[in-house]
């Protein structure tokens, strides 16, 4: 059996979700909007080193693609969308993929050779 904790956290949890779903469309977008906002700030005061969200934002978008490629070669299919646009998208990201490749590789090669 859960504990009284648990019980507790979840009609928390329970409570704000209920609070959630009475805002109207326009508050749930400025809640969205905010917490992008707040998110966006918390990661430029956390991280020292800011060169190092390109990185990481490229392996998460690179990871996605991985996926994408996975469902194609192992479903032939991307969750509903028809599989000549999966084909397509899949090429047009791997197109973006080596774009940003590139010019990570020129970018670092004009930090280092520059001093």
């Amino acid at each position: 059996m859960g504990s009284f904790e648990e019980a507790k956290r979840r009609a928390g949890v329970l409570k704000a979700q209920k609070w959630l779903r009475e805002r109207s469309k326009a508050e749930k977008a400025g809640l969205v909007a905010l917490g992008g906002v707040a998110a966006l700030l918390l990661l430029y005061v956390v991280i020292e080193d800011h060169d190092s969200l390109f990185v990481v934002a490229e392996t998460v978008h690179f990871i996605g693609i991985g996926f994408l490629a996975y469902k194609l070669v192992r479903e032939r299919n991307c969750s509903g969308q028809g599989l000549t646009l999966a084909h397509f998208r899949a090429q047009l990201e791997d197109l973006r993929q080596r774009i940003a490749h590139v010019r990570a590789q020129l970018e670092h090669h004009r930090h280092t050779s520059a001093g």
